[in-house]
């Protein structure tokens, strides 16, 4: 039997350890934190996933569902397609399923429906969060979130209710109470209704069934818990500010009242999961603690609490954004910033994929340029496929968040959609928006700094190595529109340079302006500008813009001396 008392040893020594220097220190942000969007069984034979995407042969529907994974298939649980007002184009309902919650025997599943960004619903429905039994009979509404007990019979609502799901009777936690949007990976409530909530203050709420609501007053900061299953303890998130502390975690014996270090690290801990027995917990970090980690991605590690020792479950540049460990604490599901997930076995770190690649955040590429590249903003660095209208337009490369690719000749202008597929993947092809465009400039950087070249000699032009008067300067753009048979751009721009310190721009002389030959540059286009005569040193600014339509323009700084 693990005992507390044998907890707070174990961690204190780990904590110890866990304090030494570390190389690179990552700056939080509440952006690090990810959404709950996986729940899972006591053995794992089952998970629940939100996604955007669509299993092939199901009707299409952009917006978050419930995916079921059992038996190495793949099935969809809950997907609401979208209905809308014909008059005002607003959804009548609440189309987005999220924030799965399930009970360890499988039983009970907790979900909540949501609005789309950036529209407007205006459901008849009185509660958007529920619970279902294994017939899909509903067994609880609320409103907001609902955090769902191992054992199925308890729930938290965004009502900060305690809500016992045999009676249906529930009870007030606190009236008037702001709670923190952190997500919180982990259970909310224990097997006897007990709950912990951190309001970003020293001061900790504590509230059991039939008991008057405790404050318990730490010494950090806390704005997240996650209880232990038993109740007798919860695991706390210190507060992260954007230019703050990262957030640690810590351990809150609810019998002592004491809260001691759990993980600590500059590069932050966060996003806990416990073993329903409470022995082992995972969670979310870039420390490098066990030399696996030097480019100091966001793992995953398991704890074992009754012994302090730490293990590394995933490697590598792809980043964990969400960790779940099974409730007998075997295995551990970890979800990667490109959206695929994977089973971890916790004592031999094998891994099985469970979903390939499918990012949840897919940026609309906006306008793009027939024969020119165009960006998606999209988790991961795995190849896409894209398809616009059909025709598969080339990928160059996924870096950073971002594919870039370039757009199929002889599109026709208009607004359409891309689509977006990983190859071998169960899902269909998720479209994104996109408007087809005869002219859309823009430059071409390194970091910050413009891609302008001096033709003779071809170095850098920036500050420390300025263009001079008269001159002839190479500057690599992209979205010039439609080129002829060799190569030259055939709409009129309208180029023009202000001088340094200076209000009016003057013309400045294009001297060719063509599609660039040289690989690495499929895309891009290459043009030579003359530098003329320059008043004052110092950055002046380079303006490139449709000669039809003087408001698609695009501008950058040009270091110039006389």
């Amino acid at each position: 039997m693990w005992h507390h008392s044998c907890l707070k040893d174990s961690v204190m020594r780990h904590t110890a350890w866990s304090l030494l220097p570390l190389a690179l220190l990552a700056t939080p942000l509440m952006g690090q934190f990810n959404e709950r969007t996986m729940a899972t069984d006591m053995t794992g034979s089952e998970l629940l996933f939100s996604s955007v995407w669509t299993l092939d042969g199901e009707t299409y529907n952009p917006y978050a569902k419930l995916i079921r994974y059992r038996s190495g298939r793949l099935e969809t649980y809950r997907s609401v397609l979208a209905e809308r007002d014909p008059e005002t184009g607003q959804f009548t309902n609440l189309p987005m399923v999220s924030a799965p919650e399930m009970s360890l025997d499988g039983r009970r599943i907790a979900f909540s429906r949501g609005c789309p960004q950036t529209m407007t619903c205006t459901s008849s429905i009185p509660y958007n969060t529920e619970v279902r039994d294994e017939r899909d009979e509903l067994v609880y509404a609320g409103s907001g979130t609902v955090a769902l007990s191992a054992n199925g019979l308890w729930a938290k609502n965004s009502w900060l209710e305690i809500v016992n799901l045999e009676t249906g009777l529930a009870e007030e936690i606190r009236r008037s109470l702001i709670v923190p949007p952190t997500p919180v990976m982990g259970r909310q409530v224990s097997n006897d209704g007990t709950v912990v909530i951190g309001f970003r203050s020293s001061l900790v709420l504590l509230k059991r069934p039939g008991m008057e609501v405790e404050w318990v007053e730490l010494n950090r900061t806390f704005d997240t818990a996650v209880m232990a299953d038993a109740g007798n303890f919860a695991v706390l998130q210190t507060m992260t500010r954007g230019l703050g502390p990262s957030p640690e975690l810590w351990l809150l014996d609810l019998n002592s009242r004491q809260a001691i270090p759990m993980a600590v690290a500059v590069e932050g801990c966060h996003s806990a999961t416990l073993s329903t027995d409470g022995s082992r917990v995972v969670f979310l970090s870039g420390a490098n603690w066990l030399a696996k980690n030097a480019s100091h991605t966001k793992q995953a590690f398991l704890m074992d609490l009754s012994t302090g020792e730490l293990t590394q479950l995933t490697e590598g540049a792809d980043g964990a954004i969400e960790a779940l460990i099974t409730g007998d604490g075997r295995s551990t599901f970890v979800r990667f910033q490109d959206g695929s997930i994977v089973r971890v076995d916790n004592r031999t770190a094998e891994r099985t994929e469970v979903v390939p690649a499918a990012p949840e955040r897919i940026g609309a590429p906006g306008q793009a340029v027939p024969g020119s590249r165009g960006y998606l903003n999209i988790k991961g660095n795995r190849l896409p496929t894209l398809r616009i209208k059909g025709v598969e337009a080339r990928v160059i490369e996924a870096s950073e968040g971002r594919v870039t690719f370039v757009v199929p000749e002889g599109m026709s202008t208009g607004s359409t959609e891309m689509e977006v597929r990983y190859e071998g993947s169960p899902f269909q092809p998720f479209k994104t928006p996109i408007e087809i465009v005869e002219f859309r400039p823009a430059m071409m950087y390194w970091g910050m700094i413009p891609m302008i070249w001096h033709d003779e000699g071809g170095t850098a032009v920036w500050q420390a190595n300025p263009a001079r008067a008269g001159e002839i300067i190479e500057v690599l753009m992209a979205g010039l529109g439609p080129v002829d048979a060799k190569g030259n751009t055939m709409l009129q721009m309208n180029w023009r340079f202000r001088q340094p310190g200076q209000v009016q721009t003057m013309p400045i002389e294009v001297a060719a302006s063509r599609k660039s030959p040289y690989e690495g540059e499929e895309g891009l286009y290459r043009v030579k500008l003359k530098v003329p005569a320059i008043s004052d040193a110092g950055e002046g600014m380079l303006f490139c813009a449709d000669a039809r339509d003087e408001g698609v323009v695009t501008w950058f700084p040009l270091a110039v001396t006389r």
